[in-house]
């Protein structure tokens, strides 16, 4: 097929190149020179690239995407970890409310509860810490048997609380009913 075009820039960019590196006589280190506005181009069906035939087709799916999926599975692989870790019980292991692991520290939960409220009155063994209220407020500690953690928010009768070595090596998040707790220390 022969015929008298006006390519548009980016053809002739392209078939320049093609040149280039298709015709012995010119070097590809040469710079290539802008073509004529007008060429006679000869071009072959066995001579185009199929790029249409090999471009592999795009496919919607409906559902999750990869980055969801590898979020649901990270998660996943969180709670099959931490249902194990449930099996071994920590030193601080009370058995009230559900662990949520949220962060990692191999801290005492006394002195991890002190080092957040600020409270020097939590030293020491947490089963000989006498409450001074019991009246639950927000950054108090919360006494359970042999245990202390933090209280971060009150939802109903229920206390969230953030402590650490309740499993051994994290700090977690539990809700845990008021009727639970020994008392506070404010």
């Amino acid at each position: 097929m022969t015929e008298l075009v006006k390519p548009p820039s980016m053809l002739l960019a392209m078939l320049a190149t093609l040149l280039a590196i298709n015709t012995p006589r010119i070097k590809a280190t040469e710079p290539v020179v802008e073509p004529r506005k007008h060429l006679k181009i000869t071009i072959s069906n066995s001579s185009l690239p199929r790029i249409a035939l090999d471009r592999p087709k795009v496919e919607i799916r409906p559902g999750e995407s990869e980055i969801q999926r590898r979020e649901r599975e990270e998660k996943e692989r969180k709670e099959a970890e931490l249902k194990k870790k449930l099996g071994y019980r920590g030193s601080s292991f009370t058995g009230v409310g559900v662990p949520k692991i949220i962060g990692q520290s191999y801290e005492q939960c006394t002195i991890y509860a002190r080092r957040v409220t600020g409270n020097s009155r939590i030293k020491g063994y947490a089963g000989n810490i006498a409450p001074n209220s019991q009246e639950p407020r927000i950054g108090s500690g919360v006494l359970e048997k042999g245990h202390v953690s933090v209280l971060v928010a009150l939802e109903g009768n229920l206390l969230v609380v953030h402590e650490a070595n309740y499993l051994r090596g994290y700090i977690t998040e539990r809700k845990i009913p008021i009727s639970a707790v020994r008392g506070f220390v404010n």
